[in-house]
């Protein structure tokens, strides 16, 4: 949320610098924020000056330093929606990721996105958004995966989720730049 609120930060300063050049063209956003772990921007006429402000910007994380990348949604893979209930006490997000991952094959876990938990004092609903190589693995396996001391019963969706035409994505990359 921090790294969120920092990109926005910067978006913004730029924006009010050309607002306060006087410019021509002043650029136009519909929406802005934090979606599945990535930070969306849609706009309306400033995918351009997004891109050229993007590559400026170096974001700092402990001691490494990151690259921040502009995508369209067509170069970011679509996620299919994924939901498990685990019965009994709640495990937690990264428990149950480790049992999964460990006991079953062909699962790429670090893909996954958490879209929705609840729990109750009977167990734990996830919903998430994997990707088509886990979907495949699960399928594979009628749905049924080892967790721990039992197994759980996957419902995936076959659909995937589309974005706008006019819709950017915020990625980051190692960049190799260490603080010194």
């Amino acid at each position: 949320m921090i790294q969120a609120n920092w990109i926005r930060s910067e978006l913004l300063k730029h924006l009010e610098a050309i607002i306060d050049q006087h410019d021509t063209v002043i650029r136009c956003f519909y929406e802005g924020g934090l979606k599945h772990g990535r930070y969306q921007l849609s706009c309306y006429n400033a995918y351009t000056w997004v891109k050229r402000v993007v590559n400026s910007l170096e974001l700092t994380d402990s001691d490494t330093q990151s690259r921040l990348r502009l995508v369209k949604p067509s170069q970011i893979p679509q996620l299919q929606r994924a939901e498990v209930y685990i019965s009994g006490p709640p495990l937690g997000v990264p428990r149950f990721i480790k049992l999964l991952t460990a006991q079953n094959r062909g699962l790429h876990t670090e893909r996954w996105v958490v879209r929705h938990q609840q729990t109750t004092a009977h167990g734990q609903l996830l919903i998430w958004g994997i990707d088509h190589e886990s979907a495949a693995a699960t399928e594979a396996a009628n749905f049924q995966l080892f967790c721990g001391i039992s197994c759980v019963t996957f419902m995936v969706s076959r659909g995937t989720s589309h974005s706008g035409a006019n819709t950017v994505f915020l990625t980051s990359e190692k960049s190799g730049v260490t603080k010194q």
